[in-house]
């Protein structure tokens, strides 16, 4: 639970938004995209196997921007029921204008 009106339930409605079958009202629509997220993994991943991801964070902007990313890896069953979390990064860093970033 979070306190009405903090930041964290802001945030929280919005992460909840994004999966909402009214999505098409676009009330949380960024007003600009300056920065661009992308997660990149192998196509074709057998159950079982290892495999390798990489976040490849670029900033569009003129301005340097205070970036926070936070990744995490959870097992889901096939209907997409999280089981449990495998792992989590939280990275903090500064981008300068026009840069990009990638962590493997």
């Amino acid at each position: 639970m979070f306190t009405t009106g903090s930041e964290e339930e802001r945030d929280a409605v919005k992460f909840a938004f994004q999966y909402s079958s009214r999505i098409e009202h676009e009330i949380y629509k960024p007003e600009v995209e300056d920065v661009e997220f992308r997660l990149e993994v192998e196509d074709i991943v057998h159950a079982g196997n290892s495999f390798d991801a990489a976040v490849v964070v670029v900033n569009k902007s003129e301005n340097t921007q205070n970036i926070r990313v936070n990744l995490a890896a959870v097992l889901s069953y096939y209907t997409g029921v999280p089981e449990k979390r495998l792992k989590g990064y939280k990275l903090k860093f500064l981008l300068n204008s026009n840069a990009g970033k990638v962590w493997y």
